[in-house]
Order: structure tokens, then sequence, then C-alpha cells
């Protein structure tokens, strides 16, 4: 059985970190900033790394894109950087979580002690066993 867990509450209207993580958690990222380039989110991998709209973590078992300022991204971006979350699960044999989440905030907001942030977008897609 798969459970995909989906919670949207949007508002009107890749940070590809210096740490290591695993290929597929690099390569989801660098999907979803693809589409936010041609979705015109960001000029290039550049300015949506230097403006930390996309950040990714994970491990080999869960992989996770996180994006902020997800209030100026138009839906269709969101849409479908969701999508390539999805096709990355299935494409990868359902054998890893994949997981999408969207604040409102920017990643150094959310990085605040005690900032109290919390996503408006969660996507979680995982083997339920």
């Amino acid at each position: 059985m798969i459970a995909i867990v989906f919670s949207i509450q949007l508002l009107p209207s890749a940070h590809a970190g210096p740490f290591t993580f695993p290929e597929q958690a690099d390569q989801l990222a660098r999907e979803v900033i693809r589409v936010f380039v041609e979705e015109g989110v960001c000029k290039d991998i550049n300015e949506c790394v230097r403006n930390e709209i996309v950040y990714r973590a994970g491990t080999d078992e869960h992989r996770t894109v996180q994006i902020y300022k997800i209030h100026t991204i138009r839906p269709q971006a969101i849409s479908r950087a969701i999508q390539s979350a999805v096709n990355a699960y299935y494409a990868n044999g359902r054998r890893a979580t994949v997981e999408v989440v969207g604040y409102q905030e920017s990643r150094e907001e959310k990085a605040r002690l005690f900032s109290n942030v919390k996503p408006i977008v969660h996507v979680i897609l995982k083997e339920v066993r």
C-alpha cells in the first residue's frame, strides 16, 4: 500500500546547500530548479541558489526538497515541482521516501531561533508497510 499525504494551504498570489547529500536528493533539487527556471521563478540555477528558493536534504532512504518564499511562486510552477517529486518517487521504484515542503518565509527566517515557521505545503510520498 502506498500512502500519499498531501496538504496545501496556498496563500494568494534550490538552494543546493554546501553539504554532500545522496545523488538522488541532488537530482530531485536540480529537477525542481529546472522547473522553476522554465517557469520564470529564477533566471538560472545560480539565481535559485543565491536566493535560496530551493534547498535539499536527504539520505538514501529519504529525499527532501524545501521550497522557500512559496507565496511568490505561481501555482503552476509549484504543481510542476510537486509532479517532479512524484515522478522521482516512482522512477526509483518507490524505494525511498520523497518529500516536498514549502514555506511562505525565507530559509533565513525559518532558521531563526524560536521562529515557529510552519510549512504551508507538505507532500510526502512513501511506501506503507
